[in-house]
């Protein structure tokens, strides 16, 4: 672990430690947003995928990080010193049961909103400390440039930490909101807080279990390594790059970087110009001023301003088991057809967000699809008044021809709209998913569901969900012997 500081210093660190504990710690709304999102897609919960998100949160990476190194793991075991490795060692499962439910900050906040937007700027400076320094070591060929990143992005988190537990011991808000007056400061440091903040960051790695190698790398007295040196210099870029192009203090930060990897200071800009826009798509904060607005205009058009989506639909995986669950026990007792539409309608609407539920049974004698359970829908709507014919072509005549089901959205509005069946074609841009049913080679019918009047676009993530407890509940239809 890191080496032992003065222990002189130790004693005013106390109050600060004792506060920073990482379980304290909370996330960004980015980056429960992004965990939440990712738990119900297979592919964005790989520890890769997730290790992507927490990076972008410096509180995030602190406590994991501290987590990983500090349980049992066996006297052989080694330091974790990259985020895709701990949470390959943690597992997604128990990643989510320990980190997913942190207090959220700006939430902690909300009411302190000039307090908030420097915590958000100093994080975000710490964030492109990090993109910074990983391009340094990529072009060094350094085969672990994520050791790297994370010595940066964590370098300058004390003044986040203190503004987030201890403001009054931070230079005024408002006297240093425009400049990195404390930041750049040591002896301002130490005469509010009784210790500078390079010392104060020893102590704090120290205790929570911070592998030697990165808490190596976030010191500043082991400037003849070129790992700590490229940390270094990444640091100073970003602390720069938040003031404008045009100052000396951002000149030499990028002189020195174009030295240091035997570039040219073009060759270099243009790297950088690179990481900054990089930087600012992924900004999570929409109120504080991004080093990319002193970037000069490019020619071309002017990118489209983003439309937000409506809020996506909430999965609950939990109502969605339980209901699983109850539909094969539903099955096994041979259950009527009411008592499974009763659990699916619940699953559909509580588990998944679908607002309106239909079942249209097939009548075998007129050949048409006919209401017989509904919820969520309006009185006068034409799925409630109009049976639905089979005899010509349309979406659900196809479906109708074998157990099948239909995620009809954006990806293929376009060429089906033309083959809606009537009672769905006033509202062509809504989406929906349906299921025809067939029960031992026999067809029962169709379940048709959407958003209702809050969500008419779906999450296309959440189709799979909605196949397999259809499929399910198909299952307990068969169980029971057929339909009623």
């Amino acid at each position: 672990m890191t080496t032992a500081e003065p222990p002189d210093t130790l004693k005013a660190a106390e109050p600060y430690l004792t506060a920073w504990q990482p379980a304290n710690l909370p996330m960004l709304q980015v980056t429960q947003d992004a965990l939440r999102s990712a738990q119900v897609s297979t592919s964005a919960s790989s520890p890769g995928a997730l290790a992507a998100i927490v990076a972008r949160d410096p509180f995030l990476t602190l406590q994991v990080l501290s987590y990983v190194n500090t349980i049992p793991r066996g006297s052989f075991a080694s330091d974790i010193t990259s985020l895709e490795h701990a949470l390959m060692l943690l597992g997604v499962e128990q990643f989510y049961d320990r980190f997913s439910r942190r207090p959220v900050l700006e939430r902690l906040l909300d009411k302190d909103p000039a307090r908030l937007r420097l915590l958000q700027g100093r994080l975000s400076q710490c964030l492109l400390a990090g993109l910074l320094a990983r391009e340094v070591a990529r072009v060094r060929l350094d085969s672990k440039a994520e050791e790297v990143f994370l010595g940066a992005l964590l370098h300058d988190v004390i003044e986040p930490l203190l503004l987030l537990t201890h403001p009054q011991r931070v230079a005024p808000i408002h006297w240093h909101s425009h400049a990195n007056l404390m930041l750049s400061d040591p002896a301002l440091q130490q005469q509010l807080l009784g210790l500078s903040y390079q010392a104060l960051l020893q102590h704090y790695v120290g205790q929570i279990g911070m592998p030697y190698l990165l808490a190596g790398l976030m010191c500043d007295q082991q400037l003849d390594k070129p790992r700590n040196y490229s940390v270094q210099l990444a640091v100073q870029a970003a602390r720069a790059s938040l003031l404008g192009w045009w100052r000396a203090d951002h000149e030499e930060a990028a002189r020195l970087l174009a030295e240091f990897l035997k570039l040219s200071i073009e060759e270099w800009s243009a790297r950088q110009q690179g990481l900054l826009l990089q930087h600012a798509r992924w900004n999570a904060f929409p109120d504080i001023a991004l080093p990319a607005m002193w970037l000069p205009m490019q020619p071309g058009d002017w990118a489209e301003p983003p439309v937000a989506k409506p809020a996506s639909l909430q999965l609950d995986l939990k109502i969605l088991e339980q209901v699983t669950t109850q539909l094969k026990l539903a099955g096994e007792r041979k259950a009527d057809v009411g008592q499974i539409m009763t659990l699916l309608f619940k699953g559909l609407r509580l588990g998944l967000g679908l607002m309106r539920v239909a079942l249209l049974t097939q009548d075998k004698a007129t050949n048409q699809l006919k209401l017989r359970f509904a919820i969520g829908f309006a009185d006068d709507h034409p799925l409630r008044h109009q049976a639905v014919g089979l005899n010509t072509p349309h979406l659900f005549t196809r479906l109708m021809g074998k157990t099948q089901s239909l995620f009809y959205g954006d990806s293929n509005r376009r060429n089906l709209q033309a083959y809606l069946p009537a009672p769905l074609r006033p509202e062509p841009e809504r989406d929906w998913v349906a299921m025809s049913l067939w029960v031992r080679a026999n067809p029962l019918g169709l379940l048709y569901a959407d958003g209702g009047s809050t969500h008419p676009q779906l999450d296309a993530d959440n189709y799979p969900h909605f196949k397999a407890v259809m499929l399910t509940a198909l299952a307990a239809l068969e169980g029971k012997g057929g339909p009623a």
